[in-house]
């Protein structure tokens, strides 16, 4: 396992890694409540944020380029609730979904996934890409929402 030692990790305990990964550096790790589990054979590329409150799973053989961004959770910034992952729970109105990587799949630098989507098996999802909804196994998408 390499993982470079300038990475952040919140809430470490919930947060699983399996072997022959590498971690870039200035790679962020964040859980609140939820979890990040990283299968084996994964790559993750320089100065990515994955924020794992509704829970993310990346498994085996799957690649996340530089600068990605994987949130599984959203404030409501309606301004009826507080929008500051220090406040309680309670005060905030989160919109909450898992994020799955299904294996081999690949995602190009600068993507934003946001919650509740599942990357099928093998699809590759272009550059400054931005997923909203699942991907079908062994497709390459790109453009802002992805498509085919």
């Amino acid at each position: 396992m390499l993982i470079s030692k300038n990475c952040t990790f919140i809430k470490v305990e919930n947060i699983s890694i399996g072997h022959n990964v590498r971690i870039d550096g200035n790679v962020t790790f964040a859980v609140s409540s939820g979890f990040i589990k990283i299968g084996s054979y994964v790559h993750i590329g320089n100065s990515c944020h994955i924020n794992g409150t509704g829970g993310v799973e990346i498994l085996d053989y799957s690649t996340i380029s530089q600068g990605v961004r994987i949130y599984s959770a959203s404030d409501d910034f309606s301004g009826r609730s507080h929008t500051n992952p220090t406040m309680p729970l309670s005060t905030r109105n989160l919109d909450i979904g898992k994020v799955l990587l299904q294996e081999f799949s690949l995602i190009g630098s600068g993507c934003v996934i946001i919650l509740s989507v599942i990357i099928g098996e093998g699809a590759a999802v272009g550059a400054l890409s931005l997923v909203k909804s699942d991907l079908e196994p062994w497709t390459v998408y790109g453009e802002v929402p992805a498509k085919k």
